[in-house]
């Protein structure tokens, strides 16, 4: 497989703009994308790295990958200050799903989320959208505290 693109976006979400990379290979065979639904504040700029990885390693076994930065954060557009934040980025994932479909091609679109996402109520708001799924599929594990035995 050839060298991966990396390609800046702006999208519309609803009367806004977000901004994200798109990552791809030359030559995708996948039906399947991928938007990576990162974390928010602090935990986004530790790990901005790591999903710049992922995406590019995901990328190159054939899955197009969208990672974005919600309404008000990175270079994304404002949001209102009075705005439900959850919801309003519960629609901006939304708005990926449909960027990453209408960029590629690919039908099915699979979302990848850390910490707050996995264990907050998105995946919940963003079913109640209605996307055309083929089954309700979680994957992903609860991290403990190794000291403390607190969930992380």
């Amino acid at each position: 497989m050839g060298a991966i693109t990396r390609e800046a976006v702006y999208f519309p979400a609803e009367d806004r703009r977000l901004f994200g990379w798109l990552h791809c290979a030359p030559s995708h065979s996948s039906d399947t994308g991928l938007v990576i639904c990162k974390p928010f504040g602090y935990e986004a700029i530790c790990g901005h790295r790591t999903f710049r990885a992922f995406a590019e390693a995901a990328a190159a076994a054939g899955f197009p990958t969208l990672r974005f930065d919600y309404l008000g954060t990175g270079d994304s557009g404002d949001i209102d200050a009075a705005a439900d934040q959850i919801e309003a980025w519960s629609r901006d994932i939304l708005a990926a799903v449909d960027e990453v479909r209408g960029r590629t091609g690919v039908r099915r679109v699979c979302l990848l989320g850390w910490r707050r996402f996995y264990r907050g109520q998105w995946p919940q708001r963003i079913g109640s959208h209605h996307i055309e799924t083929d089954g309700n599929r979680t994957l992903g594990s609860q991290c403990t505290n190794s000291l403390t035995g607190a969930d992380n």
